[in-house]
């Protein structure tokens, strides 16, 4: 009975709502992607990437706001390359997808050791910083406490409006669903392709950015399951 009431109680949902932060960005990521017709299974790898850079240039520059935005930079040139073999060069997008996981999971091991003689684990990183926005209510302040939880949920209503409500998101589902029809409109069908690949890559920059700072480090494999048991401790 204990168990029952635990799982049912306002705290637990919270917690689950926060956990919730990272996946539904991975999801969004793909959901972008897949809409201008690329299909991007290297999401966990680019959200692998963003967690790596971003203890990376926490270490390096001491500043919160330089991490963010040189990690979000770097997902971006990976989305760009990873665009330029699914959309220009029209290689497998499965092939490619399982192709940057593995490059990406050699590049950030491979980093680990070399830059922290360490093969487990980074160096411990200052977190996003807690911000207390409704603290009279302890309920909604567990779940929104910090600015990507926050921007995640308003995600929800964002992404639905982009898609469905606005010309880009007309093009965007066109580049996706009939790209013959769409070109012979005058639409820049492997624009919006690109387009769609670099939201994926900030999005999961996002999911990445959350983890590592929900860890305080960046650790190898944290993006699996164990990830979320760890932060659930």
């Amino acid at each position: 009975m204990e168990i029952v009431t635990s799982i049912l109680s306002l705290t637990f949902l919270a917690q689950v709502l926060r956990l919730m932060t990272p996946f539904y960005l991975g999801a969004s990521a793909a959901n972008f992607s897949e809409r201008g017709g690329v299909i991007n299974i290297s999401i966990e790898g680019f959200m692998n990437l963003s967690a790596f850079s971003f203890a990376l240039f926490s270490i390096v520059t001491h500043n919160l706001t330089y991490a963010i935005i040189l990690t979000i930079f770097v997902n971006l040139l990976f989305s760009i390359l990873f665009a330029l073999f699914t959309v220009k060069l029209k290689i497998n997008q499965i092939v490619t997808g399982v192709g940057f996981n593995l490059l990406i999971a050699g590049i950030t091991k491979f980093l680990m050791v070399y830059i922290f003689k360490s093969s487990s684990n980074t160096e411990r990183i200052e977190g996003l910083p807690d911000l207390n926005l409704f603290e009279s209510i302890p309920v909604l302040n567990a779940v929104f406490s910090d600015y990507i939880t926050i921007f995640c949920f308003a995600l929800i209503f964002i992404s639905g409006f982009v898609l469905y409500k606005t010309k880009f998101g007309l093009r965007l589902r066109s580049a996706g669903e009939n790209p013959w029809a769409a070109e012979s409109l005058g639409i820049k069908v492997r624009r919006y392709k690109l387009y769609g690949v670099m939201i994926s890559g900030f999005l999961s920059s996002l999911a990445g950015i959350w983890l590592a700072s929900g860890q305080n480090s960046y650790s190898d494999g944290m993006i699996a399951e164990e990830a979320t048991l760890r932060l659930l401790q």
